[in-house]
């Protein structure tokens, strides 16, 4: 396990629920261990399950130094602040079609990412909290417009309970989704991705392309979508509060997000080898 500041150069951070308390709060200690761990030369990057223009304006906000971002879980890998993507993996067209249908047919509210777009399948006051949220734009297409889309979408988020997602997520993988994956983000959010995108394999590109070793990135994440990422990566964190899926994956848990938990961790790799300031490794 890394635990001194020289040992890692990349540090990839989940934005919900793991910089980001409830109420889109990021604290000032989070704030201040980011600026520190920067301070020693570490790049500190986002990946987060957010499009790129929202990606953008929280990278800005934490004084995140210019270059990659992992963004909609995965799919895509853009520079900051100018928006150019490394690449974008975009969701088989005729199969994705398929679905949407099928989700709208079934009252499900969908929301299809379209390059920088997002089309949702109705005017919600959920589809207005993710605006707001992510600070961007969508656009509400009827029935047959929101499948005319000019490329393939990126991702799918679907919205609605959890109980009636995990139902959904079921059916779904029981028929098969040709050429996509499934993963939850949150707990009324599920999300349909190209089949070999993943944060993991997003930060692999991006630590391949800036020749950093494997085991001198860390990751933090509470998510099951963060899972593949804390693998990948030659530390992995994950928040107390996480999914299961995330702690499994994961070679220390860190406090929950309300206690501050990615402060926590970015500090142990100021701490001297050996040191103990909390948390627990995985057994």
């Amino acid at each position: 396990m890394v635990s001194e500041v020289e040992s890692v150069e990349l540090v990839a951070i989940d934005l919900d629920g793991t910089a980001m308390q409830s109420g889109d709060v990021i604290s000032d200690p989070v704030r201040a261990a980011i600026k520190a761990v920067q301070d020693q030369g570490v790049r500190v990057m986002l990946a987060t399950g957010r499009m790129v223009q929202s990606a953008a304006l929280y990278s800005q906000d934490l004084g995140l130094r210019d270059g990659p971002a992992i963004c909609y879980n995965g799919a895509a890998v853009a520079d900051l602040p100018d928006m150019h993507f490394w690449f974008r993996d975009t969701l088989p067209d005729e199969a994705a079609r398929v679905l949407v249908r099928h989700l709208v047919d079934e009252n499900y509210l969908v929301q299809v990412y379209v390059g920088l777009e997002i089309w949702a399948s109705r005017e919600d006051a959920r589809v207005r909290r993710y605006v707001e949220r992510n600070h961007v734009a969508a656009w509400v297409r009827g029935p047959n417009e929101i499948v005319a889309w000019p490329e393939p979408p990126i991702k799918v988020l679907v919205q609605d309970t959890p109980g009636r997602l995990a139902g959904l997520r079921m059916e779904l993988e029981e028929n098969g989704v040709p050429g996509m994956r499934l993963v939850e983000s949150q707990s009324d959010y599920l999300e349909v991705l190209a089949e070999q995108s993943g944060k993991g394999r997003a930060l692999a590109q991006v630590a391949g392309r800036l020749q950093i070793p494997r085991e001198r990135v860390m990751a933090v994440g509470d998510g099951e979508n963060d899972a593949d990422m804390l693998a990948f990566a030659g530390l992995g964190v994950a928040m107390g509060q996480g999914h299961p899926a995330a702690k499994a994956a994961a070679d220390l848990i860190a406090p929950p997000v309300e206690d501050d938990g990615l402060a926590w961790a970015l500090l142990r790799l100021l701490q001297p080898s050996g040191s103990s300031v909390g948390g627990s490794a995985r057994e």
